[in-house]
């Protein structure tokens, strides 16, 4: 048998009472005057209609007394202003954490350029003069392998800026490969002239690399089973995974709306939000 009265959102507030009406006034601008009972009970059992009466209602209280009104108006402004500098300073600190991803992304890629360029097959290429006397370009060569080694350090500077402890798994993980692969190659680098330094950045004997066998460098960059093509790879990965983390983070802070109000119900500039 149909319940008479229940195809509205009003047979919830069917007192005579102004209060009550005006609540179903209010109820139905926000949901529509044909919710269904379903729609009602699902508001109600997910809680809204309860965070809608208690705004309600605490607005009414506010009204009904001039003294009492003044006063919940300035703890409401203390409040309003407390919580809109908290979520300022954790927005900043995201904002900050959300950097140092893009920081990461942008100097992994441009250590996978470094390390792409010195799996050039032309740039150990043997010339001839014209009097028949051949030669290597030494200056490319020594100018590609620095480009390397300071593109390899700032890539480890900027991951040491993230704290260890919060830092995304898959390029932590990633930046660890990339720093063993170096160190299974140690003895090969230094027979060009570098070596693992401090905080396992990478040092460049310039003079040694100048009179290096042109042969030892090529064979460490040059090749698919190459070092240098692991560290193309390697570096490309994390600039994914870290460009990936970044883009994450920014989505997660669409949450708040324009106003400073967190979005409850996953949209911002929501109706709803503005009185709950």
């Amino acid at each position: 048998m149909a319940i008479s009265g229940m195809n509205n959102n009003n047979f919830l507030f069917s007192s005579g009472n102004v209060r009550n009406n005006n609540l179903a006034g209010l109820t139905n601008s926000l949901f529509g005057g044909g919710s269904s009972v379903l729609g009602d009970y699902a508001m109600i059992k997910s809680g809204t209609y309860k965070k809608l009466l208690n705004a309600y209602y605490k607005t009414d209280r506010v009204s009904s007394d001039s003294s009492d009104s003044e006063s919940t108006t300035k703890k409401s402004n203390r409040y309003d202003r407390f919580a809109e500098k908290k979520l300022m300073e954790a927005q900043d600190k995201k904002a900050e954490e959300n950097n140092k991803y893009v920081t990461i992304r942008n100097e992994a890629g441009d250590l996978r350029t470094s390390a792409f360029a010195l799996n050039s097959y032309t740039l150990y290429r043997e010339k001839t003069a014209e009097d028949g006397t051949t030669s290597y370009d030494r200056d490319g060569i020594k100018n590609a392998v620095k480009s390397f080694v300071t593109d390899y350090n700032n890539l480890l500077t900027a991951s040491s800026k993230v704290d260890s402890n919060i830092m995304a798994s898959g390029v932590s993980s990633s930046i660890s490969s990339l720093m063993k692969q170096t160190k299974s190659n140690e003895a090969a680098l230094n027979a060009i002239g570098i070596s693992i330094g401090k905080d396992n950045k990478l040092v460049l004997d310039e003079e040694k690399l100048g009179s290096a066998d042109i042969s030892a460098i090529s064979s460490l960059f040059k090749g698919s089973n190459s070092y240098g093509n692991s560290v193309s790879t390697k570096a490309s990965e994390i600039a994914r995974q870290a460009n990936t983390t970044a883009f994450n983070a920014t989505r997660t802070s669409s949450s708040y709306s324009q106003g400073g109000r967190y979005s409850v119900t996953g949209y911002t500039n929501n109706i709803l939000d503005q009185f709950l």
